[in-house]
């Protein structure tokens, strides 16, 4: 999870943003509507200093819809940080067809956004989610407790 590995996540898109942001804020790079967008809830760089000191990775994704809001009229500096969450995913999905994995499926709420970012061998790969996230977790669970049990754990006493 986040900060460590939330690859093509909403927090880590989000946190791409600020530090996107905080680039024209200092001057090394221009300000437009996107950065003006991203940097609008903060009055000036101690209150984000002080946020920052208190995000969770919740509150960094609630940037991830300014990327995709400025990413769909085009920006640059949005389109290209979708082109990177794109290219982490790729990634991961790479990783999974070297396993043996045939389909993978996106989920989340940035998954159709996410998607036209993805190289076409990909996206050709892409399945349609059978269910969300904590479904799929749950069966990950059972199936590791199912292969944690011994044969004398699934014997009932009487």
């Amino acid at each position: 999870g986040f900060p460590v590995s939330d690859e093509g996540g909403g927090a880590a898109l989000g946190l791409a943003a600020l530090q996107r942001a905080l680039r024209s804020w200092d001057g090394r790079a221009e300000a437009n509507n996107f950065t003006r967008d991203v940097l609008g809830r903060f009055d000036d760089p101690s209150t984000l200093a002080t946020w920052i000191g208190d995000a969770t990775a919740t509150d960094y994704a609630t940037f991830a819809p300014i990327v995709v809001k400025h990413a769909a009229t085009g920006d640059s500096d949005a389109r290209d940080l979708m082109s990177q969450s794109g290219a982490r995913i790729a990634e991961l999905a790479q990783a999974l067809f070297m396993l043996g994995v045939r389909r993978v499926a996106l989920s989340g709420g940035l998954a159709e956004h996410v998607a036209p970012y993805l190289p076409s061998e990909v996206r050709e790969r892409l399945s349609a989610p059978k269910s969300d996230a904590m479904a799929g977790g749950i069966l990950l669970a059972r199936k590791r407790l199912a292969a944690m049990q011994t044969p004398a754990d699934s014997v009932k006493t009487i």
